[in-house]
């Protein structure tokens, strides 16, 4: 029997629901249904029983078209839930000083709790004890790295270290909390440590809520989401984290 996973998240969904037609055949016990819908619609979703209902009509209707006829979400007809992007910038921490773990717990507090991902996070917990996957905003495109004034020094001590270094932080001092598990951008996307390969951005396009007769292109100028090459690299990341939960019986 196939196991059932809702996706919940904003127009990031998009790279990830075109790339799984050419991921699926790795995980055949699996099923994805998408409820999406852009920006922070997801914000007002509401609780009715085991359900989470969108109070706007605009979000019922992108729900509806991207899960292919559902208006809400059944927490009962689900085995597990990810969340994806919402807001969820990835927390880069300056390697160069030392934080008391306090510090480091209020700072990623404060950048989810605030956000669309902390929010949805917690609906989902109070009504479910299921497995919850997330998906962090990917790091913004590299070709934005030439405009940021980062010193030798800096990049020197920071290297590949510092997405990961922030990952694990977020992982142990925030998503724990709620049982939640965070799947990590694929090592391959990333350059200098905290900006995702220029390349993975290119041609991305946005989310598919039903409103155009095709997917429409980012603008030129968009660093913020990526493409179907990246959404295939994150999903195979994904699978490994559910494989690893089955074998510990936890999913």
């Amino acid at each position: 029997m196939k196991k059932k996973v809702a996706v919940l998240g904003n127009s990031h969904v998009g790279a990830i629901k075109m790339a799984w037609n050419s991921v699926k055949h790795h995980a055949p016990n699996l099923d994805l249904t998408y409820f999406a819908s852009p920006g922070t619609d997801l914000e007002y979703l509401k609780i009715q029983g085991t359900k989470l209902v969108p109070v706007k009509e605009k979000t019922k209707n992108s729900i509806v078209f991207t899960s292919e006829g559902l208006d809400c979400v059944n927490t009962q007809d689900f085995d597990a839930f990810l969340l994806y992007a919402m807001g969820a910038q990835p927390y880069l921490p300056d390697l160069r000083y030392f934080y008391s773990e306090e510090a480091y717990r209020a700072a990623i507090r404060n950048r989810r709790v605030t956000r669309t991902m902390g929010k949805v996070l917690m609906l989902v917990r109070k009504i479910s004890d299921k497995a919850i996957f997330v998906g962090e905003n990917p790091l913004i495109s590299s070709s934005k790295a030439e405009s940021r004034d980062f010193t030798n020094t800096e990049k020197k001590l920071e290297g590949e270290s510092v997405y990961i270094a922030g990952a694990s932080l977020s992982q142990r001092l925030f998503y724990e909390d709620y049982g939640a598990t965070l799947v990590y951008q694929p090592n391959e996307t990333i350059t200098d440590g905290r900006w995702t390969k220029e390349e993975f951005c290119k041609n991305s396009k946005k989310l598919d809520i039903g409103e155009e007769p095709h997917p429409i292109p980012h603008g030129k100028n968009d660093i913020n989401h990526m493409n179907e090459q990246y959404g295939k690299l994150w999903l195979k990341a994904f699978l490994r984290k559910v494989k690893n939960l089955e074998e510990y019986g936890r999913f």
